[in-house]
Formats: C-alpha cells, structure tokens, sequence
C-alpha cells in the first residue's frame, strides 16, 4: 500500500515503501564531553534523530515529505527548538524529543496530516499506532 503510493507520486523504484532521513536538533553547549554532541556538519551542537518515515507520515520531489516530518515535531511542540533551554546534563533532552514524535504521531492517527493527504492515505487508528 505504502509503495504503491509512493510510485503513484512519481517514485521510479516499484518497492520503495519509505525513507529514511535524519535530523540534527540544536542543544546548548554542554559543560562537559562537548565532542561527543558537537556536529562538525551543521556546526552546532546538537543531538541527532533517525527516522523511517511511511507515506502515511510522511527522492527528489518524494522525499521531501520526511522533511515535513521533522518540521511537524517542532511547529507541535515549540519548546524543542529552544536550545538555550535545552541542556542534557539538566534534562532529558533526547527523551523528551522521541516522546514529542510520538505525539505528533498520535496527532497523525486522530487528525491527518499534509503528509497523509499528499499520499492520499489515511493513517492508521490510534488503536492500531499504540499495539
């Protein structure tokens, strides 16, 4: 079903069913092991994020949807994008990130998405996403 949206939108691979992508999430800069979260790429220091995103969700123009993904997490939930505030020796920084994405998710399942309704599949019931 997923795949089979995602060639609808012009995919030219018959069996892709998702994408995987990655974000980095700024923190403030920690007193201690400073390396360990510095990243030399974006030049921040910050935690990083893996996801598989599923059409219902969220290559060239394909793909573009993870990155709405990404963009949903932080439009719901705006305390994440305040990296003065974000301290890991003081909080559970990375925690509190994977919690907000499976709120955003829950959203998903009750409300729908741009995502969803791009691939023009509903999500599943809110039921189903927590079994």
């Amino acid at each position: 079903m997923y795949a089979r949206a995602i060639r609808q939108k012009g995919s030219p691979l018959p069996n892709c069913f998702g994408f995987i992508d990655g974000t980095v999430r700024p923190i403030c800069r920690p007193e201690e092991n400073q390396r360990i979260v510095y990243n030399g790429h974006k030049q921040v220091h910050g935690l990083k994020y893996q996801s598989v995103a599923l059409p219902n969700k969220a290559m060239s123009a394909v793909h573009m949807s993870v990155e709405w993904l990404y963009g949903n997490i932080i439009n719901y939930f705006k305390f994440l994008d305040f990296k003065k505030n974000l301290k890991i020796s003081l909080s559970a920084v990375g925690k509190m990130y994977i919690v907000c994405a499976i709120f955003c998710n829950a959203l998903t399942c009750m409300y729908g998405n741009p995502i969803s309704e791009y691939f023009a599949l509903d999500p599943p019931t809110i039921q189903d996403y927590f079994a």
